[in-house]
This record gives C-alpha cells, sequence and structure tokens, in this order.
C-alpha cells in the first residue's frame, strides 16, 4: 500500500491537488530548502492506494548507471532519506555525497553542489523520492525524481526540466496512482510577456517504474470541456460536475476522435459543433493514455448519479 505525506489539499495554479510537495523557483534558491524543511515539518501520513510539445527528459535507468556495489538494507536508506531533508552544513555535505553514492546512479551525481531531497510516497517495496543538486552563485540546479527499491537501488530516474528564472516546477500526485509533472514559466517574445502551464504524466506502477502516460497531439479549442484532454481530472474535481454535465464530458471526449453515436439526441448534439467531424464508429480506442484515464473515472462516477 502506497502511502505518502502532506494530507492537506493544495491550490496549484488555481486548483484543488491533492499533495502538492515540491515547488522549485530559481529565484528563491537559497530559501527552498528551508521552505521544504518547513513542510515537512507538518507531515503526517495519509493513505494512497497504490506533453508532447514540452520535450520532458524521461530517463530509465540502464544497468551502466546503477550503482554495481549491493545496496545497504532498507534502514540505511531510510537513514539516508532522513540525512537528505536534515538542515545540513558544508562539512556534513561532503558525508551526505559520500553517502549519495551508495544509492543515486552516477549520472546524477553532481560533486561540488549542495544535496537536498525529499521522500514523497513509499510502499511496502518501493520509494518515490526528489532530489537535487544546487548553488545559488552563480544559480545552478540539477532536479531529479526517482523510485527506488525498499533497499534504495533506484528504479528508474526523471530529470526535471529546469525553469527560466521566472518560472517553476511542481510534483503532485493524482488520485493516488499517477505523478503529474506540472511546470509554470514566463517568457518575453517580442517585447509582451507569455505564461506556459504544461504537463507531463507518469502512471506509477506497483513495481515501481514510472509509465509516460500519452497526451493528445490535438485538441479543438472550440470544445466547452476540453480540459479532459488537456490535463488529468482528479476525482474531487470531477465531482463537482453536474450528471449532465459529465454525460458531456464522456462524449465530448469521443467526439474529438470522430465517434458516431447511436443516440440520436448526443449525435445532433455534436453535428452543432464547429468542430466534430463525424467518422469512426469505435473512436475510444483513439484515446490518448491520459484521456483513456479521465473518461474512466467520469464513467464511474457516473454510475454513482
Amino acid at each position: 500500500m502506497l502511502k505518502y505525506s502532506p494530507t492537506d489539499k493544495k491550490q496549484a495554479f488555481g486548483r484543488d491537488i491533492e499533495a502538492l510537495p515540491l515547488m522549485i523557483n530559481k529565484k528563491y534558491i537559497i530559501i527552498f530548502a528551508g521552505v521544504i524543511l518547513l513542510l515537512v515539518g507538518l507531515i503526517s501520513c495519509a493513505k494512497l492506494q497504490g506533453s508532447h510539445d514540452l520535450n520532458f527528459a524521461g530517463l530509465m535507468v540502464s544497468n551502466r548507471n546503477v550503482p554495481t556495489r549491493v545496496a545497504p538494507g532498507s534502514f540505511a536508506f531510510y537513514s539516508f532519506i532522513k540525512n537528505l531533508s536534515a538542515p545540513s552544513t558544508d562539512a556534513l555535505q561532503g558525508a551526505l555525497h559520500e553517502e549519495a553514492k551508495n544509492f543515486f546512479p552516477d549520472s546524477t551525481m553532481h560533486p561540488g553542489l549542495s544535496l537536498f531531497g525529499v521522500e514523497l510516497a513509499y510502499t511496502d517495496s518501493i520509494r518515490l523520492l526528489y532530489y537535487e543538486f544546487s548553488k545559488a552563485v552563480p544559480p545552478e540546479s540539477y532536479a531529479y525524481l526517482s523510485s527506488f527499491t525498499k533497499g534504495g537501488l533506484p528504479i528508474e530516474v526523471l530529470p526535471l526540466k529546469e525553469a527560466s528564472f521566472n518560472g517553476n516546477a511542481a510534483v503532485n500526485i493524482i488520485d493516488d496512482a499517477v505523478l503529474e509533472l506540472e511546470y509554470y514559466d514566463v517568457y518575453t517574445r517580442e517585447g509582451h510577456q507569455e505564461e506556459e502551464l504544461a504537463f507531463e504524466y507518469y502512471q506509477i506502477e506497483a513495481d515501481g517504474h514510472l509509465s509516460l502516460l500519452s497526451t493528445p497531439s490535438f485538441i479543438s479549442e472550440e470544445r466547452e470541456y476540453l480540459e479532459a484532454s488537456a490535463r488529468l481530472l482528479s476525482m474531487d474535481e470531477l465531482k463537482r460536475y453536474e450528471a449532465r454535465e459529465l454525460k458531456i464530458l464522456e462524449l465530448e471526449l469521443l467526439a474529438q476522435y470522430g465517434q458516431v453515436f447511436s443516440d440520436p439526441k448526443w449525435q445532433s448534439y455534436f453535428e452543432k459543433t464547429n468542430w466534430y467531424l463525424p467518422r469512426d464508429q469505435e473512436a475510444e480506442a483513439l484515446l490518448s493514455g491520459l484521456e483513456k484515464i479521465n473518461l474512466q473515472k467520469i464513467r464511474q462516477l457516473q454510475i454513482n448519479f
């Protein structure tokens, strides 16, 4: 059974998220560790059942990246995790780096930079960690999200995309089963300031592997509920919709791929839109991995109405 820490819902870019363990901002790199330590102090155990355009780097750890020595037992790894999130002086950083060599892939080690980390979730056999190497002057930071065996052997490592000076990143756990990497950034193009918000999703497998969920290559902006294709919706979010809205959410996902509906009512409903192009009787198979999960949740909720 997976378990993770913060139990309180937190606001992230205007929506409720279950567990927002991490926010990274280059402007506040000096105080980042202090903020995280404050969050860690508020931790309480909670039960956890266990994009295409952004070019996120997803790295599965290969044999050559895994330390050749056998990792110490689970107690040693647990002790290391505690040391990662504890206040650390320059003198202690050297010892922490040496200890990290027992667990972290060599490709993610950055000598000379301060090391900090925090555990996000765990089961009886796997643990999910965030860790970063950083320094304030000149600003430099390398952040990773990784799954480990109970004994501390790495299963997968995901390097987090570096944000600009004004940007930040968040790691969210959605509905106890999916990791959401959320990136917010601000750019200046041709004298105009533009905001960018993007997501990437990984299914948390029972064996600790993180399976990237496919996302749509195209989403019609004329749709009424395009959020069902743009990001993973939590059950708490979906519960706010009325029964009719959930039905439209469900059918709109299918209509995006040209589903021809047997019910004349709904066929007529979508034919009145500008974006619907009927062409397929079995459109559900064409949905992206993200959309299929949203569709499953929507149908599950409709049973309870």
